[in-house]
C-alpha cells in the first residue's frame, strides 16, 4: 500500500521510516520494561525497607499476631512446620555470619519444602491457618534467594521470622525448645525479632558488630 501511494519516496526514505518504526517499537518496549521495573522496586521499597519505615509501619510488619491454636493439628502438618523451621534456622545462622550465599541456599531449601507440600489434604481449619502464611513465606524466601545484599535479606528475614513464629504457635509444632529473641537496635532502633534453637543470643541483624545484642522475649 505504501509503495503504491508514495512512489516518490526514495529507497533511503523507506529505510528511514522503517528504522524509525523499529526504534519507536523498541522505545515503547523499553518504556514498558522500565515502568515494570520501577513498579517492582516501588513495591519492594514500600514492603520491606524497614530502616526507612515509620515505627508504626515497621511494628505492623514484624510484630507477631495473636494466633488461635489449631485443634487436632495433624502430625504431618507439624512435621512440615518443623522442616520449615529447620530451614529458617539455617537462614538465621547464615545471617549471623553475614553470609548472603549461605542464606540464599537455605532459603532455596525452605522454598522447595513449601512448594512440595500438599495442603489440599488438610482439614479446613488447618488450611485456613496455614495457606496465607505459606504464601507470605514463599515471597520472603524468593526475595532472600533473589538478592546478594545481606541488608535486603535481613529485611525479609524479619517478616519471615514473624510467620515462622506464628505457624509454630498455631500448630504447636516445635518438637524442641525455641527461643523468640529481640534486638531493640535493629533497623535504626525500631527493633527486630527472630527464633533461635539456642538461649545464647547470636544476632542475625548485626553479625559480629553487635553479636550478643538482644534478649529472649518468649520460650516456645
Amino acid at each position: 500500500m505504501k509503495t503504491t501511494l508514495f512512489t516518490v519516496l526514495t529507497a533511503a526514505t523507506l529505510i528511514s521510516v522503517s528504522a524509525c518504526n523499529t526504534s519507536t517499537d523498541h522505545a515503547d518496549h523499553q518504556t514498558a520494561e522500565t515502568m515494570h521495573e520501577q513498579q517492582h522496586l516501588q513495591h519492594d521499597n514500600s514492603d520491606v525497607d524497614h530502616a526507612n519505615m515509620s515505627n508504626a509501619e515497621h511494628s505492623e510488619q514484624i510484630e507477631a499476631e495473636a494466633v488461635a491454636v489449631v485443634e487436632q493439628a495433624s502430625p504431618e502438618m507439624q512435621q512440615h512446620i518443623q522442616q520449615l523451621t529447620e530451614s529458617y534456622l539455617s537462614i538465621k545462622n547464615a545471617l549471623v555470619k553475614g553470609d548472603a550465599a549461605a542464606a540464599k541456599t537455605a532459603a532455596e531449601k525452605l522454598l522447595a519444602r513449601l512448594n512440595s507440600f500438599n495442603a489440599g489434604k488438610l482439614s479446613q481449619e488447618q488450611q485456613t491457618a496455614y495457606s496465607a502464611k505459606a504464601s507470605e513465606l514463599k515471597e520472603d524466601a524468593e526475595h532472600i534467594i533473589g538478592t546478594g545484599a545481606v541488608s535486603h535479606q535481613r529485611d525479609h528475614f524479619a517478616t519471615l521470622s514473624k510467620r515462622i513464629y506464628e505457624l509454630n504457635k498455631a500448630f504447636e509444632a516445635n518438637s524442641s525448645t525455641l527461643y523468640y529473641q529481640y534486638c531493640p537496635m535493629a533497623f535504626n532502633n525500631k527493633g527486630g525479632y527472630w527464633l533461635s534453637a539456642e538461649q545464647e543470643i547470636r544476632n542475625p541483624y548485626f553479625s559480629d558488630k553487635m553479636l550478643k545484642c538482644g534478649r529472649i522475649t518468649e520460650t516456645l
